[in-house]
């Protein structure tokens, strides 16, 4: 049966992280298209009178996709583990006791039954950022450093930094007029490897 579970997970974090690299590829292709347009001969003038605008637009898409990845590869973790600890059958008051020891409270602890892990959606998304600084802490959590893999660390300043810009757009008013659509094109390559070293970094929590 744990077998089979660890296949499932398996399965799972190979869809997410393909679905979320079509929604980076799509990206990009509707940034080339949009910049078809401005270069075109004569400019589509919705696109070239508005081209900040959709260069902060694709931007905050670019961290918002990052972060639907970041969550659902966690929560591929989240359910493995949730699996795995139901199937073993765990007495839930020896659970309690190991984690509280002395401060054992019978009338908060105690129940008669298998360990059940909770944890939801909402607890994960509440801790998640594309930041790379949250991204460690949520996936410190959940057992796994990410720190460890090369990608993440050779990319990790630049997806900081983009992070940043993102949150400046949209919480001061940041008009973003040092960044280009071909900036914003060239991030898609750095935030691929990004999400791609997080899932890589997270199957060992799946398999063990």
């Amino acid at each position: 049966m744990e077998r089979f579970a660890q296949e499932g997970s398996r399965l799972m974090s190979v869809r997410v992280i393909e679905m979320y690299g079509r929604q980076l590829d799509k990206l990009s292709e509707i940034i080339d298209k949009t910049n078809d347009r401005v270069i075109s001969d004569p400019p589509d003038e919705l696109f070239a009178d508005n081209i900040n605008f959709y260069t902060k637009s694709y931007l905050i898409n670019l961290c918002a996709i990052t972060e639907a990845c970041l969550k659902d590869t966690a929560m591929v973790v989240v359910r493995a583990m949730i699996d795995r600890i139901s199937s073993a059958n765990i007495s839930n008051n020896i659970v309690f006791w190991g984690v509280f020891k002395d401060g054992f409270d019978e009338k908060k602890h105690s129940k008669f039954e298998k360990f059940a892990l909770s944890i939801t959606e909402k607890s994960v998304s509440d801790k998640l950022s594309a930041n790379p600084w949250r991204a460690i802490k949520l996936f410190e959590l959940l057992g796994c450093d990410i720190k460890k893999n090369a990608d993440f660390e050779a990319v990790k300043g630049i997806i900081a930094s983009v992070v940043d810009k993102r949150n400046n757009i949209v919480h001061h008013n940041d008009q973003a007029n040092d960044i280009s659509l071909s900036d914003v094109k060239a991030y898609i390559d750095f935030f691929r490897v990004y999400i791609y070293s997080i899932d890589e970094s997270s199957k060992s929590l799946i398999v063990p």
